[in-house]
């Protein structure tokens, strides 16, 4: 047993417990709604009060220069109202909720990654990374529910490797229930977070597709027919794992608002004017940028900006983790390549698992991603926060491989680690709202006008 299986467990709670303290730091601050805290904990405060105002669409402002965020499912918005409940109708309590799910998805990532890899190494490096990206921070510390989805997207994969390596390790392709269930129950929950949850969909019907076309090409006439019969009994298990259950989920989050004696025709009218806002919806915002700025890195999200005594500025900006997204671009691009290069090449049998398991990452990452170019309306760099875990998954592949070759290798692999490290540093005053002088800001927070 090596050191990092040994100690796997307490290294990770040091790593969750890193995460939790940074998130937690001036949570409060600024004590005032910021960005689209004006919708989100506002209507937070409406569940918390069992205000049914919460789930309608035709009422005036309840608080001045804020609306109610009826446009997306309330499951992010349960945990906040939770949140302040037992906190206060105050700025760390709507935010706690986001803290919360911050932790977790560093959390997943490395369970994730220890499911696929079964490597305890690159398990915490992965989630190391995705600890110190600007993204997943900022959104750890506002009241809003990508962060959620985040979790719940990253989940769903996970439960869906489970199911996947399971299956592989049976020599007839025996499935296992309550893991594919389970992953349906995540989607579900996913989508009923925020509609993006359902990317997850394209993604399981991709690797699922690509695992029974393989299985049914490299199979003789004889056994082919006996799998592709044993397989078609599993229609049900999928039908309810991903027909059923995940629609019965999304109707489920809407729970509290049955309570309060809303029907499925106020549900049903509700999401017609969810649909005609986000399909006819013409406006423009100097934040608002497209996908491939946000794998870039180069559109941030401006939330906050205030000013102390001295003169000195601080702003809080939705804005990742230069060096990881850089590095992390360049990871996705080479694994996209080693799929390549591998095709018709003749693989021993772990060489084969780690080409699925760099598969099933690729392709979250991609379709957790791409479905954003379709989108009719204005998008914003948070869109791609359940991107960013894949991405730090896979940066992780490589780094790990480089640790693995010569001395110059693990140089550069240690030189990787520190470089995303020392980023974290030097933007964490940017996206706390820490006052820095004007000379930082210039010369590094804005080095390039688009980052402004």
């Amino acid at each position: 047993m090596t050191m990092w299986r040994k100690y796997f467990p307490q290294l990770l709670l040091a790593l969750l417990a890193f995460t939790f303290i940074t998130r937690m730091a001036r949570l409060e601050t600024p004590e005032v709604y910021i960005f689209d805290e004006v919708y989100h904990a506002l209507t937070s405060k409406l569940i918390a009060r069992d205000d049914v105002r919460a789930y309608e669409w035709w009422n005036a402002p309840v608080e001045e220069n804020t609306a109610v965020d009826w446009l997306h499912p309330p499951l992010a918005k349960y945990t906040q109202a939770t949140s302040m409940l037992i906190f206060g109708e105050n700025s760390f309590g709507w935010r706690f909720s986001s803290v919360i799910f911050g932790v977790l998805v560093v959390w997943v990532t490395a369970r994730l990654v220890l499911t696929l890899f079964k490597d305890e190494r690159m398990a915490l490096l992965a989630a190391f990374f995705v600890s110190l990206d600007g993204l997943i921070f900022t959104q750890s510390r506002i009241a809003m529910n990508d962060i959620h989805v985040t979790f719940l997207m990253v989940l769903s994969v996970w439960l869906y490797s489970l199911h996947f390596i399971a299956r592989k390790e049976t020599s007839d392709g025996t499935i296992t229930p309550k893991l594919l269930l389970a992953t349906g129950v995540a989607t579900g929950l996913a989508a009923g977070t925020k509609w993006s949850g359902a990317f997850l969909f394209p993604i399981f019907a991709l690797l699922e597709s690509a695992w029974y076309g393989s299985q049914i090409f490299q199979r003789a006439d004889k056994k082919r027919s006996v799998f592709i019969k044993k397989m078609l009994r599993y229609i049900p298990l999928y039908a309810l794992s991903f027909i059923v259950i995940p629609p019965l989920m999304y109707v489920m989050a809407y729970s509290h608002m049955f309570t309060q004696g809303k029907g499925l025709t106020h549900l049903k009218d509700m999401h017609q004017q969810i649909w005609w806002y986000q399909t006819t919806l013409d406006a423009e915002h100097p934040y608002q940028s497209r996908p491939w700025e946000w794998a870039l890195n180069v559109r941030p999200v401006w939330y906050h900006i205030e000013h102390n005594e001295a003169g000195d500025r601080g702003d809080i900006y939705a804005f990742g983790n230069v060096t990881l997204y850089w590095l992390g671009l360049v990871g996705v691009v080479a694994a996209a390549l080693m799929w390549v290069r591998n095709i018709g090449t003749k693989l021993t049998k772990d060489q084969v698992a780690e080409l699925h398991a760099v598969g099933i990452v690729l392709v979250s990452y991609m379709l957790s991603w791409m479905p954003w170019f379709a989108s009719p309306r204005i998008m914003f760099f948070y869109h791609y926060a359940p991107a960013v875990p894949f991405m730090s998954i896979l940066l992780a592949f490589w780094v790990m491989k480089l640790w693995g070759g010569s001395k110059v290798h693990k140089s550069v692999a240690i030189t990787c680690v520190a470089l995303v490290a020392l980023t974290f540093v030097v933007w964490y005053p940017h996206w706390t709202g820490l006052p820095v002088p004007e000379w930082l800001k210039e010369n590094i927070y804005f080095a390039l006008e688009q980052w402004r």
